[in-house]
């Protein structure tokens, strides 16, 4: 078979057959690209020895694009020309797993938090080579990162990537730095960030809320007509249709973090003394809290515990275990209330809000946001201009 230009266009559309296969580009001869039966496809780097021919792993396919795997060629064949012997590259999983991981537990009570924070989001990087990330890709991916987060979180995510990397810096496991220099984004005011629902949204979200349950129940009632369905639950005469408004309707009522209300057991809500349980390894400062149910959350769960037997309180409806999103559905119910610019964390700065309208003092509301330090609560507990309008009114 001739020498191929691999493009990414043509590695995509390669396909496997019943046996592996070379494909050779064309611009550099020592490059392959070897396709199995299964479908993997991974770059190889085929070298004549001295004694012997070898063939050393680039990478795959699905990580690196052939451009990359050329430079990484390039890089492996000059190696072998100064007579260097290849040693192993460093990964990200390797960082973490080896290294980074247990300096963190050790050194920061947050070191946990980091540790979840970075193989949620860099999970793509993980078999790369620490040293082979690049600026672009960190700012394409930050790019897509805040078209639903802030700025400052999309900064905290990337800082969070930056830190493990010097730490092998300094700890001599990489040569250098990718991300040195790496520019955060400008952060907007801290009261530019606040996005609360108005009463006209609130409404709107509440109506969206109920046609997604009706249209639930509809598509189940549809399904349970055909022999196939008819194992599944019959949905018409319960409270709710699935886990997601419960959901939403407790995150609005108690402000609890996203991370912390998709990990809730039942065991943590007493509905005896009319508290919920925040436990330590799920809170962002890594403390249990204990906070109130109000009576409209309580109706909510108590209805919602019957239909859901199970330990966790808002299981993924994919495998019965914990949430790790809900927000298809969420972009979904804010797409038919007409709501726009408001984000999953807009949910606790909703909750503070109302608190503060509603004229509760700002250390109360600390106590219910689970806040360290009550500068931090500043920030949610501003008054839209209708509620000073009506302030000034009444002098």
């Amino acid at each position: 078979m001739a020498n191929i230009n691999l493009t990414i266009n043509y590695v995509e559309k390669l396909k496997p057959s019943d046996k592996k296969f070379n494909v050779r580009d064309k611009l550099i001869n020592e490059l392959i690209l070897r396709v199995s039966p299964s479908g993997t496809k991974t770059y190889y780097l085929d070298v004549k020895l001295p004694n012997r021919r070898t063939m050393k792993k680039i990478g795959d396919a699905v990580v690196l694009t052939p451009q990359m795997a050329r430079e990484r060629a390039k890089e492996m064949l000059l190696q072998i020309q100064a007579g260097e012997t290849f040693k192993p590259k460093l990964t990200l999983r390797k960082l973490l797993d080896k290294y980074y991981t247990t300096h963190e537990l050790e050194n920061y009570k947050t070191g946990q938090y980091t540790i979840d924070c970075i193989k949620k989001h860099f999970t793509w990087l993980f078999d790369r080579p620490v040293e082979s990330i690049t600026f672009i890709e960190i700012e394409q991916w930050r790019s897509k990162r805040i078209k639903t987060v802030t700025a400052a979180t999309a900064n905290r995510n990337v800082d969070m990537l930056k830190g493990a990397l010097t730490y092998a810096y300094k700890h001599k496991l990489i040569d250098s730095n990718p991300l040195k220099g790496f520019p955060r984004l400008p952060e907007a005011d801290s009261e530019e960030k606040v996005r609360y629902l108005t009463d006209e949204e609130y409404a709107a979200l509440m109506v969206a809320l109920d046609e997604r349950e009706d249209e639930l129940r509809a598509k189940r009632a549809r399904t349970r007509a055909h022999a196939k369905g008819q194992h599944l639950p019959d949905t018409s005469a319960t409270v709710y249709a699935d886990y997601f408004k419960p959901l939403i309707l407790t995150a609005l009522g108690t402000g609890i973090r996203r991370n912390a209300i998709f990990h809730l057991l039942w065991s943590d809500i007493d509905f005896d003394n009319d508290t919920i349980t925040l436990r330590a390894s799920w809170a962002k400062n890594k403390k249990t809290a204990i906070i109130p149910m109000s009576r409209k959350v309580k109706a909510v769960l108590e209805a919602w515990r019957k239909e859901c037997p199970g330990e966790i309180v808002f299981p993924s409806p994919k495998d019965g275990g914990y949430l790790d999103n809900a927000d298809q559905s969420f972009a979904v119910v804010l797409k038919k209330a007409g709501i726009k610019n408001f984000r999953w964390h807009d949910m606790r700065h909703d909750f503070a809000s109302r608190l503060a309208m509603a004229g509760v003092d700002l250390n109360t509301i600390r106590e219910l946001m689970t806040h360290s330090d009550i500068s931090t609560t500043m920030r949610y507990a501003h008054l839209s201009p209708n509620v000073k309008k009506k302030a000034v009114d009444m002098i």
